[in-house]
């Protein structure tokens, strides 16, 4: 996906859930003012990073400091909107932003959510923010909303519960990956699994690829990962899977583990071509720069290169 439409949609889909937050929330009222409504919550859903992104200013993306980063946004709102309570369009602004934000941000990436008595990142990364099973129903559901003339909250909430019912869907299948993955590919050593979407910074017309995760497996010694489907159908075969002869230091970063790469002479990988065990050891074949190597595991975690006699 182009960089700016993957950030439009990531902006679309936390203004239209906060939109809907706010719309469910507030009163039952004229055409004008369910119009307002929806740009009071879709603005909510958007305020913390109007104020800073979550690098810069973690406190816009915290729960403590929710409340205030939409306070400016219910006071004008009570200018507009003078029959309603300042506590009621304060209380909504603030559920928008959580709901609308937050809520998807976690979904999505890492963000802060406990700052200032926590530095610790929050992520779930089960979503793609710009996930159209997000924001297609929710402005489906607002649109109806506007042009009904009764119930007009109901398409709202029937948008919103498919939503939640959407994440817990996406939560719970990652899960299952995760545990087959696990199953299924042990590295002899103490690995790092992450189960994501697969659909980053891609496009793609037909909805069900929003529906696809990606896997991979770090170590110290082990880099592999592929194309897990829908609910890990996909996990029969490895798409890509490197050896480092030399152990690396795997460090947890932005919520993610990744590893300190080593840039000395003799550190290099090998795309592996076949695994085994013999006589109680582990083999590992592979190629590198159109060469084929050969390591043993002589203890674990410690490898070395069988040199053949001739």
């Amino acid at each position: 996906m182009d960089e700016h439409l993957y950030l439009f949609f990531h902006i679309l889909s936390h203004a239209l859930l906060g939109a809907a937050i706010s719309y469910i929330l507030l009163p039952v009222g004229t055409w004008v003012q369910r119009i307002s409504y929806i740009f009071i919550g879709g603005l909510s859903g958007i305020a913390p990073d109007l104020l800073g992104g979550r690098d810069s200013q973690p406190w816009t993306h915290s729960l403590l400091f929710a409340p205030i980063v939409v306070l400016w946004i219910a006071l004008i709102a009570k200018l507009l909107l003078r029959k309603v309570s300042f506590w009621r369009l304060w209380g909504a602004s603030t559920a928008s932003a959580i709901g609308g934000h937050l809520f998807l941000d976690y979904m999505g990436h890492d963000i802060p959510l406990l700052y200032p008595f926590s530095d610790k990142l929050w992520i779930m990364e089960a979503l793609t923010l710009g996930d159209p099973w997000v924001w297609f129903p929710l402005a489906a559901g607002l649109l109806l909303a506007i042009c009904l003339k009764r119930k007009t909250k109901l398409p709202v909430i029937f948008a919103v519960i498919f939503v939640l019912l959407y994440c817990t869907y996406k939560i719970i299948v990652k899960s299952i990956i995760y545990q087959e993955v696990e199953a299924r590919y042990p590295v002899g050593e103490v690995s790092y699994i992450t189960v994501t979407p697969n659909t980053y910074f891609e496009f793609d017309f037909d909805p069900r690829t929003w529906l696809k995760f990606k896997y991979r497996t770090i170590s110290s010694h082990h880099y592999q990962g592929g194309i897990a489907g829908y609910w890990g159908e996909k996990l029969g075969s490895i798409d890509y899977h490197s050896f480092y002869p030399k152990k690396r230091e795997v460090v947890l970063s932005r919520g993610e583990y990744t590893v300190i790469y080593d840039n000395s002479s003799d550190s290099f990988y090998m795309d592996v071509t076949k695994e085994w065990v013999e006589d109680g050891y582990r083999y590992i074949e592979g190629t590198f720069e159109d060469k084929t190597y050969l390591y043993k595991e002589i203890t674990p975690g410690k490898w070395d290169e069988v040199v053949e006699q001739n």
